[in-house]
């Protein structure tokens, strides 16, 4: 890994677990390769979070990573269906479109880079989440908007009836 994605990796306290599969093709230079396969993980985690199995279609080249078609699937049925292009070359340019289906609100929290940002009563959030997230300019310069709307939950014991949220990004967060 190379130093910056070890560090995201570490402070995510990422977890990967199970069955690791890729079924795909490598091609060209060794040290710069054109890879296009499928991908799939039995268990991620996240900050002590089973954020559940993961797959998806990757094309490597030289320009860009492409995750295509990526299923973040829960335990107990929510999912998240996502794709993401990151070029290989500038910076805060990492592209993220998302569309989440009855997926665990702590989750996404888990999942956001937003640690120490919210009062420490949301690392108790509890609630299915539906909505979609299309951001750019990731990682230092947020560009987008996210639409999300919850069914009844709870925040750390109490509980609330839903919520809808629109966070429109525009440079930071």
């Amino acid at each position: 890994f190379s130093p910056e994605l070890e560090q995201q990796l570490n402070d995510y306290q990422t977890e990967f677990a199970g069955n690791l599969r890729f079924n795909g093709t490598l091609t060209g230079n060794v040290t710069d390769p054109t890879i296009n396969g499928t991908a799939s993980l039995e268990s991620l985690r996240l900050r002590g979070r089973d954020l559940g199995a993961l797959s998806s279609e990757i094309a490597v080249s030289p320009l860009s990573i492409d995750i295509k078609n990526g299923l973040l699937q829960e335990r107990d049925g929510g999912n998240i269906v996502f794709d993401v292009n990151i070029p290989r070359t500038g910076e805060n340019n990492i592209v993220v479109n998302a569309k989440l289906n009855n997926v665990n609100t702590g989750n996404i929290l888990a999942a956001l880079p937003i640690k120490g940002k919210l009062p420490a009563q949301f690392n108790d959030f509890q609630a299915q989440t539906s909505g979609t997230i299309n951001v750019s300019g990731l990682p230092s310069n947020l560009q987008g908007e996210a639409n999300l709307s919850s069914n009844a939950g709870t925040i750390n014991g109490e509980r609330f009836d839903g919520f809808d949220a629109r966070a429109t990004f525009a440079g930071n967060l």
